[in-house]
């Protein structure tokens, strides 16, 4: 179990060192790291646009920067979220690589 628990926490933090937050987002949906696994599809529907006219938010007194960002997504289709996660895949890939690489150099 402990063991489990450790192996957990460094995927999170070589996750949280690689990849940028979007790339995070997709990798932990599509290997259900918080929670259940989704398809590309699935997560590509997460991406659809919610468009709303930025006016009357703007406006808005109490609406902040994250809030203008979290109302504001851009679109991915199921193609471009399987191409993002496949590049974020090879970019954690060459980390681990290079961590493992760096540790046998201390190491010796």
């Amino acid at each position: 179990m402990r063991l489990m628990i450790k192996l957990q926490e460094e995927v999170s933090k070589l996750i949280s060192a690689t990849l940028g937050e979007r790339e995070k987002e997709i990798i932990r949906l599509y290997y259900g790291l918080d929670k259940e696994c989704l398809t590309w599809e699935d997560i590509s529907k997460r991406y659809v646009s919610n468009l709303k006219p930025l006016g009357p938010l703007l406006h808005h007194q109490h609406c902040s920067l994250n809030c203008l960002l979290t109302n504001f997504r851009i679109g991915l289709s199921r193609e471009r979220v399987r191409q993002v996660g496949l590049v974020a895949l090879e970019k954690l890939k060459h980390a681990a690589r290079k961590r493992k690489m760096e540790a046998m150099i201390i190491k010796n």
